[in-house]
């Protein structure tokens, strides 16, 4: 228990001082001398509208109005995407956007989202001239000087005008085996012919971009329509909600309890979440994934938990 009101307070702490909002005056000032008020605090119902650094941000804001999915199709001297292979990947990523659609109705919000089935100018296609071989995702560095090479800024404007939107996600596709994953707001220099470092950016210079890779099999299965709504609720803002071995090996002891904690009162408040669950049956968007792309615009105290990681 001891373990537990340290954890709550630590997390009260950074809820406060990085951006949520919670009705404070139910809170008392002195923690150690009202545990229990402080526990429910972080159980309860209260609306709050907690920090999140990729929410609202990057190239895909929003979940929300018309949305494009960009595809670019890679290959390497060892991999090629056929045009059936191509067509499976497209097909997926469709039936991901039209569960995306529905699950925004049921919240009483209109995402159009618009894929390469239905414009032909979302797909892409890369040369990659060495064998890609990271099963775990391209380094970023990589991912940077690939965009760049697509000439991603007159890209991103030329859509972006003639959509009228500013939600724009893009999708790496891999002929390969791996493990899908995401880089939410990454930032490629627009203008100039050579990237700059980080700290030479100019953020009025700046293009974001949200992008994810995707493989055609994962642990050997074809990969289906629900890793791809996963990754694509990455880039508008979305959280993992699930305990995974790296961030514990990283963390330590500490980050296995908190994980395993949070895996139990996830199971507890939404067990379909499609950023929590490992069943492919049943899925659905909860309130904190809703409240971090933008369908709601408060989230209940009790999931502000989730969005710590210390």
């Amino acid at each position: 228990m001891k373990a537990i009101r340290t954890a709550l307070a630590s997390i009260l702490c950074f809820l406060i001082l990085f951006g949520c909002a919670p009705k404070t005056e139910n809170i008392p000032k002195n923690q150690e001398e009202e545990p229990k008020q402080e526990v429910q605090a972080f159980t309860g119902e209260e609306p709050v509208q907690p920090y999140y650094a990729s929410k609202n941000a990057g190239s895909a804001k929003e979940l929300i109005g018309d949305v494009l999915v960009v595809s670019i199709f890679m290959e390497d001297p060892e991999a090629k995407i056929t045009p059936q292979l191509e067509n499976e990947m497209s097909e997926e990523v469709r039936k991901a956007a039209d569960w995306l659609e529905n699950e925004a109705k049921k919240r009483g919000k209109a995402a159009k989202i618009i894929t390469g089935k239905d414009d032909a100018e979302l797909k892409l296609h890369y040369q990659h001239p060495n064998v890609i071989t990271d099963e775990t995702g391209m380094p970023y560095d990589d991912v940077l000087l690939i965009m760049k090479n697509l000439k991603f800024g007159s890209y991103y404007n030329r859509l972006s005008k003639k959509y009228n939107t500013q939600n724009i996600a893009f999708i790496l596709h891999f002929n390969k085996n791996g493990r899908s994953n995401a880089y939410p707001s990454g930032a490629l220099e627009m203008w100039n012919s050579e990237l700059m470092s980080s700290d030479e950016a100019n953020e009025a210079e700046y293009a974001y971009f949200d992008i994810c890779m995707a493989y055609s099999m994962v642990q050997w299965e074809k990969t289906v329509s629900y890793v791809y709504a996963h990754e694509l609720l990455h880039l508008f803002g979305a959280a993992d909600l699930y305990y995974t071995n790296q961030y514990v090996n990283e963390r330590g002891k500490n980050a296995l309890n908190m994980h395993m904690e949070k895996q139990t009162l996830m199971s507890k408040y939404c067990p379909n979440e499609i950023m929590h669950s490992s069943s492919i049956a049943n899925f659905e968007i909860g309130d904190l994934t809703a409240y971090l792309i933008g369908w709601e615009e408060t989230v209940p105290i009790k999931y502000a938990y989730f969005l710590y990681n210390p």
